[in-house]
């Protein structure tokens, strides 16, 4: 793997399980979150902890299918914000296909051609490079979201 792809995959992986500059990792963030947690809505008109995974675990799935696509990829309302179930077995699927959907991306990230990554994504204005970056940024992102959550939720915001 060459050497820019070996420091996006690290920074990916930091920003995932790793020990990030900004603060803890997405699954150090939702380590201690139990199902009741996961599925509670305490600020009006916010996502739930759940529903945040699932968004960013479809993020990494999408950008990690546009490393390999032939042309634009279709994001449905309900591929954006995929639904979630709620209660035990809800929260545990969620976490699993986050951590799959990070795996993905990692091994798409890594098999990515690297004379590639300054040309345009499919359909967008933007280059593979700035669309592979981004997806740190949007769990980042999301991340500073839960941790607003879960403070909420537990009475301490």
């Amino acid at each position: 793997m060459n050497r820019t792809l070996q420091k996006i995959v690290d920074e990916v992986e930091r920003g995932y399980s790793g020990d990030p500059w900004h603060g803890p990792s997405l699954t150090k963030l939702l380590a201690d979150v139990d199902p009741a947690t996961a599925d509670a809505v305490p600020v009006a008109h916010a996502h739930s902890i759940v529903q945040l995974v699932l968004h960013v675990a479809a993020w990494k799935e999408i950008v990690a299918e546009r490393l390999h696509a032939s042309g634009p990829i279709e994001i449905t309302p309900e591929r954006d914000w995929p639904p979630a179930t709620a209660g035990e077995a809800g929260w545990k699927q969620a976490l699993e296909r986050l951590d799959a959907a990070e795996h993905k991306l990692v091994d798409a990230i890594a098999a990515f051609p690297p004379d590639r990554l300054l040309s345009p994504v499919h359909g967008k204005r933007h280059t593979f490079a700035v669309e592979i970056r981004g997806i740190t940024q949007h769990d980042a992102y999301h991340g500073g979201q839960i941790v607003l959550l879960k403070r909420a939720a537990r009475g301490a915001a």
